[in-house]
């Protein structure tokens, strides 16, 4: 059978963007594969300290982020998490991919410019994130990724990384294959010129997976549309068309279907709809998070994922130790 792997920062609650795009992907596909899923706490430090402030706050920002990650995920149905700091070996084979490969490869990272614009600088980390990002996926021998269209660079340089350590040292590694996502890609309630982020300023611009349902209510009812007041689903209206999206998802309905079926007469109850939808399917979600939050189940889960990925990263990690020449 066939290992996936994949990971998501705990930077921000889980929204609906999150869940639609990656986190429903991955209950599918660990039906019929071999999966490992991470909650990437280490990626997140790349430039949270970075920054001027308190980094005691931080630390216990991550803490507190990175558990509830974890629960939501559960709660959502994924199985075999576990945090990816609880298992050493990503940091150890991260050293060695970054002793092989060349520094060029690093510069041309698009989302390595893109944050360095954003933060004003960047931290070391920042620039070497793809190499932490080819040892989660290497570290299991991963065959396949499942990924969006933003993170194919990312891929494709743990694949390079994949062929210069086996040009080296001779074949170990597979080298990953992409599972691309099938769902729509949600956008912001603010703007949807701008897909829906955990990183946005504004809390209107998303649906968080843990939102009470007064919250999700007030999120689609102030959603952005447009001045034609018809509900029509019309690729060129984007902000009505998201909408569509959203309720078209959690549905399992295509929009064409919905529009006949609807026939709303103003965007309004077009947003309520949409609003009752998300808080019943999301309900259980909400409610088994915070069940998992309370109790000790949480981190009992998290212990059988960590001893899976554990044990696999240790008997891979004696390999390569014995490859590069370290004293095993």
């Amino acid at each position: 059978m066939k290992r996936v792997f994949s990971g998501i920062q705990p930077t921000g609650i889980i929204h609906i963007g999150n869940y639609l795009g990656a986190v429903k992907n991955w209950v599918a596909l660990q039906e019929q594969y071999d999966s490992l899923f991470s909650v990437v706490d280490m990626h997140a430090i790349t430039s949270s300290y970075f920054q001027v402030g308190s980094g005691t706050h931080i630390a216990e920002q991550l803490k507190e982020s990175t558990k509830i990650t974890a629960a939501t995920l559960l709660a959502c149905g994924v199985k075999n998490i576990f945090i990816q700091s609880q298992v050493p070996e990503h940091a150890y084979l991260m050293w060695i991919f970054s002793c092989i490969s060349p520094m060029s490869w690093f510069q041309i990272m698009t989302q390595f410019k893109e944050k360095k614009s954003a933060l004003n600088g960047a931290s070391l980390g920042l620039f070497a994130y793809p190499a932490l990002m080819a040892a989660d996926i290497l570290l299991y021998k991963a065959e396949l990724v499942p990924v969006g269209d933003d993170q194919t660079q990312h891929l494709e340089l743990a694949r390079n990384v994949a062929s210069r350590y086996n040009g080296l040292f001779g074949d170990f590694f597979p080298l990953p294959q992409p599972l691309y996502t099938t769902g729509t890609r949600i956008m912001s309630l603010r703007d949807a010129t701008t897909k829906m982020s955990k990183s946005a300023k504004s809390e209107m611009s998303r649906v968080n997976l843990l939102d009470s349902p007064d919250e999700i209510r007030n999120k689609f009812i102030k959603a952005k549309t447009d001045s034609e007041g018809t509900v029509k689903y019309d690729l060129t209206r984007i902000e009505v068309a998201n909408l569509f999206h959203i309720l078209s998802e959690f549905t399992g309905k295509k929009p064409e279907m919905l529009e006949a079926e609807y026939r709303w007469g103003d965007s309004l109850a077009f947003k309520q709809t949409i609003a009752e939808v998300v808080i019943e399917k999301l309900r259980p979600i909400r409610e088994k998070t915070e069940e998992l939050m309370k109790g000790d189940n949480l981190f009992e889960d998290l212990e059988k994922g960590r001893q899976k990925a554990g044990e696999l990263a240790s008997l891979h990690i004696k390999e390569i130790k014995k490859t590069v020449g370290f004293t095993v």
